[in-house]
């Protein structure tokens, strides 16, 4: 059995559709930290789903979080890749716990005011919707009348 080389690998992972939607500068990054910390498939997808959530609430790109803890972090041996992990993982966990923060600038959406027929012609099948009401949210379909 051959094994496969990194490379082989990230091109299985990079047909996820979650990786795909990514720009591709952040795609090159996720590679070649893979590649420079040999991450495994599960770590990869982590990854991929932490930095679609950064972007996603308008957080520093998971770049930008690996590059500012792995310049913090001292240790040169196999546990900088885990403690850098940790420290992007607590910070996405903190992030999802606490409510969300929107921006102002989101466009004000106004529903549109639909009025309410109270009368149906005789010898009809259908009629109105019985929850329909100026009150209500309603689609106004026609209910089959028995």
């Amino acid at each position: 059995m051959k094994l496969k080389s990194y490379s082989d690998k990230f091109t299985e992972f990079s047909k996820n559709a979650l990786f795909q939607s990514l720009d591709n500068h952040l795609q090159h990054f996720i590679y070649k930290t893979g590649k420079t910390y040999r991450l495994t498939f599960q770590e990869l997808i982590q990854l991929t789903d932490m930095a679609v959530d950064f972007h996603m609430w308008d957080e520093p790109s998971l770049e930008e979080k690996w590059n500012a803890i792995e310049s913090s972090i001292e240790s040169n041996n196999g546990q900088k890749k885990k403690a850098i992990l940790n420290k992007i993982k607590n910070d996405w966990q903190n992030l999802k716990v606490n409510p969300s923060k929107y921006k102002n600038n989101a466009p004000i959406v106004k529903s549109i005011i639909r009025k309410v027929k109270d009368h149906t012609e005789e010898h009809e099948i259908f009629g109105l919707c019985p929850v329909a009401s100026e009150n209500t949210v309603c689609c106004n379909l026609k209910t089959i009348d028995a």
